[in-house]
């Protein structure tokens, strides 16, 4: 169904997963998808998309390395900085081109690139354990990249972050763990990463950052549950959370996700100075 705001044209997924009858953990994902949504387009390639497997990312000796593809305003001229991350088998270059339906004309575009497309190996609802320790060398990497802003003058509340899927998940687990006031954040399809959410791991306080999450109701990969979980987590945290779950939207962006996350957060001015 056609939402106001973006024309949408019809979307279809096929999806194969392959899983490790060991752990029953997904091995291995392929993503067909076509007729893109305009507001989606570019975020995944038309052909299908081989996710990097478990096995060869676990034995891959290289964590994640600092590469950033950059846009929009130039870092030294801009009032403020915009980190995106993509989802698993996506690509710095796929995320960037959302950018194009979002009011940030001022902002310095930075989406740093996964090793191999692909953050951690589980699904983020495993043992954090279990996703070491390629979670954690994520995890840095977005500081990297938020640190990159702040070198260049910006200042922590003139920072946004943005993720879909795999790198919504990134991005909330990111701002939890380093709670302080931010520009604001977006999550299209993600939670708090972790079999069991440990709210002594996060720690800070937000100042009332604004942080939008929307979801589908159900999902492939991310259970609403989770969702409902991590937003009240953010709220204790003293963040200013909307939650909008879709029925039965898909594993997408829906163009009302798009009218929210401007109107929610990037329609707000930034902060004075840089």
């Amino acid at each position: 169904m056609n939402r106001p705001g973006i024309k949408l044209k019809p979307c279809s997924l096929n999806y194969k997963t392959v899983r490790n009858p060991a752990d029953k953990a997904d091995v291995g994902l392929t993503f067909s998808f076509h007729a893109f949504n305009p507001c989606i387009r570019g975020l995944f390639s038309t052909a299908s998309i081989a996710i990097y497997s478990y096995h060869q990312q676990k034995k891959d000796k290289h964590m994640h390395t600092l590469h950033i593809t950059t846009g929009g305003t130039e870092l030294g001229k801009a009032s403020r900085a915009l980190v995106m991350l993509h989802g698993r088998g996506g690509s710095a270059g796929d995320i960037l081109s959302l950018a194009g339906h979002l009011n940030v004309p001022d902002a310095a575009l930075l989406a740093p690139q996964a090793t191999n497309h692909t953050w951690y190996p589980y699904s983020f609802m495993a043992p954090v354990k279990e996703n070491e320790p390629w979670l954690s060398s994520a995890i840095d990497i977005v500081k990297q990249t938020a640190t990159v802003a702040q070198n260049a003058g910006i200042a922590a509340e003139n920072i946004y972050f943005l993720g879909f899927s795999q790198g919504a998940c990134l991005t909330l687990e990111y701002i939890a763990r380093y709670a302080q006031r931010y520009g604001g954040a977006v999550a299209f399809t993600g939670g708090l990463i972790g079999d069991q959410l440990d709210a002594g791991n996060y720690k800070g306080d937000f100042k009332q950052t604004p942080v939008f999450i929307g979801t589908s109701d159900p999902d492939l990969h991310v259970p609403v549950e989770r969702v409902h979980a991590t937003a009240q987590l953010l709220n204790q945290m003293n963040a200013a959370v909307t939650e909008k779950v879709y029925p039965n939207m898909g594993h997408t962006i829906s163009a009302d996700e798009i009218t929210l996350a401007n109107r929610l957060v990037f329609d707000r001015p930034p902060a004075t100075g840089r």
